[in-house]
């Protein structure tokens, strides 16, 4: 356990009596008492007066009033209680850290980062001897290691200022307001309750619920989240996590989009999740804080989240270059990347007709876009119209068909019916093909040089237009058709 190692005969002395909580300690303490009163406004007296293990690194009057002056507050009552209340809890590190457990674990894992109550990382470099700075700011000698009942302060002579994490740049910082780019990422958000940040605000006995945003169709971008959890002791519980974010700029998505949209009645949400997906995967990296440096030295190939390199970029593509974030770093280029594969596809060629919007939400539903996108897959898809699906009394966001809710397994067999795994152009289409739903094949016929398909629950339909993926890309053909094919049971 963090703090044991100090020395049994020491920490249990007399020389700094434990008598008290945290709070209680701080309180006490005339040099803290700003410190203590933002603990007690913002809510976090019960985080840190309780039985637990915690280390605190406690600004002092003197570097509260250098605050204060910085943002023309008068007193601590002055700021707002929300900021009061992250900013104060990025000065809480799990477990009870002495500069010698820090020490320690810097020799032996030569690790820096500390997580904090809120799930935010301090920086603290123990690198040379008797230096001892959290963020790059000082702990004062006299004021560190004061033990507590419930772990260990340590006095500092700065405000610890956390950097906003990406979601809070990209949504609230002044140079990327209105940003089309973050509006489309909307359509593929969503949101998760933030039980570390979530406390009693307005002070009325109930606790003020807060989310963060999420989004699971980008995987592997971070927006919120700032660290994964390990359970390895050396990782303190989680180790932190990066992205970084490479947007094109409102000119360059607007003529990207401009074909896209009149069909879609020119409103950004009304964009099908698939397409919005294969469009932003190309512009994050995962993993890293790549800055503009590295953006166009390239020491090395980057990879976006999609598997596809990076293109190098030059100086005069960098409209806004290397805005941290807590958690990654954005970039703003005047330019745009080539078309992603998933785009190239066969179904990519549909993704924004809107007369498919339903099939191509069924794919993504069924978790089945990975393996339909793929510009490698021989594929022929069957592809209902939206009018089809409602006609069927299916709901394919619900994944409900005439408002019984189907099973995720009878949803996936239900798009299976309507995919071949080979390429069949239209005269190829002929008597009984196997789908992807094993052992219910599509019975094709001709009359009059019309094709027709039937289900294995005696639908029939025709086989309609005829639409094919990019110039040089093999994965097969879409074809329209007027029904849903059900199989006989799923």
């Amino acid at each position: 356990m963090p703090g044991c190692k100090k020395g049994y005969d020491k920490y249990w002395s007399n020389e700094n009596p434990k008598t008290g909580f945290i709070y209680d300690k701080v309180k006490a303490d005339t040099s803290f008492s700003i410190f203590a009163a933002g603990l007690e406004r913002a809510g976090l007296v019960k985080f840190v007066n309780v039985t637990g293990l915690y280390t605190v690194f406690a600004p002092t009057n003197t570097a509260f009033r250098q605050f204060f002056q910085a943002k023309a507050y008068s007193t601590i009552a002055d700021v707002p209680v929300d900021d009061l209340f992250a900013m104060l809890s990025y000065h809480i590190a799990n477990n009870m850290w002495y500069y010698y457990d820090f020490s320690t674990r810097f020799a032996t894992t030569q690790k820096t980062a500390y997580i904090t109550r809120n799930n935010k990382f301090l920086n603290i470099d123990v690198s040379v001897a008797d230096r001892f700075t959290v963020n790059g700011i000082a702990v004062i000698k006299s004021l560190q290691d004061m033990d507590a009942e419930n772990g260990v302060i340590h006095g500092i002579g700065e405000v610890l200022i956390p950097l906003p994490n990406a979601e809070q740049v990209l949504s609230k910082d002044a140079a990327l307001a209105g940003n089309v780019f973050y509006q489309l990422m909307q359509n593929l958000a969503s949101k998760q309750y933030d039980r570390f940040n979530s406390y009693d605000a307005d002070r009325d006995g109930k606790i003020d619920s807060v989310f963060y945003t999420t989004y699971p169709l980008l995987q592997n971008v971070n927006t919120s989240l700032e660290y994964i959890p390990n359970s390895a002791p050396e990782s303190q519980g989680g180790d932190p996590v990066f992205t970084t974010f490479l947007i094109p700029d409102n000119t360059v998505m607007n003529t990207l989009l401009a074909p896209v949209l009149p069909g879609f009645e020119n409103d950004i949400k009304k964009l099908p999740r698939l397409y919005v997906q294969a469009l932003l995967e190309s512009y994050f990296i995962k993993d890293s804080i790549i800055l503009s440096d590295e953006l166009m030295a390239r020491p090395r190939a980057l990879m976006a989240i999609n598997g596809e390199l990076v293109p190098a970029l030059t100086a005069d593509k960098l409209v806004l270059a290397d805005k941290r974030a807590s958690n990654g770093v954005v970039h703003v280029l005047n330019t745009t990347f080539p078309v992603p594969d998933k785009l190239k596809s066969a179904i990519g060629t549909i993704m924004t007709n809107p007369e498919f919007t339903d099939f191509v939400e069924a794919i993504q539903s069924a978790n089945l876009t990975v393996a339909y996108t793929a510009t490698s897959k021989a594929a022929t898809f069957l592809a209902p119209t939206n009018a089809a699906f409602e006609a069927a009394g299916i709901n394919v966001r619900k994944k409900t068909l005439n408002g019984v809710q189907l099973t995720d397994a009878q949803f996936i067999n239900i798009v299976k019916q309507h995919v071949i795994s080979s390429n069949l152009a239209r005269t190829a289409l002929t008597g009984s093909k196997n789908t992807d739903y094993a052992s219910n094949p599509l019975v094709f016929t001709t009359a009059n040089n019309v094709v027709s398909v039937k289900s294995g629950s005696g639908i029939t339909a025709e086989v309609g237009t005829e639409y094919r993926g990019a110039t040089g890309v093999t994965n097969g053909y879409v074809y329209r058709v007027e029904q849903v094919l059900m199989p006989a049971s799923y």
